[in-house]
């Protein structure tokens, strides 16, 4: 749902790295990762 991603889109930093990838592959976001090794 477009309004969820848009929702979380505002706790980017929380979100989890499987979810950060799903909205990374639906729409390139200019946020780093939360943590990438």
């Amino acid at each position: 749902n477009p309004h969820d991603v848009a929702g979380l889109h505002n706790s980017e930093p929380d979100l989890p790295l499987c979810f950060y990838s799903t909205m990374t592959a639906m729409r390139p976001l200019p946020i780093s990762p939360p943590e990438s090794p």
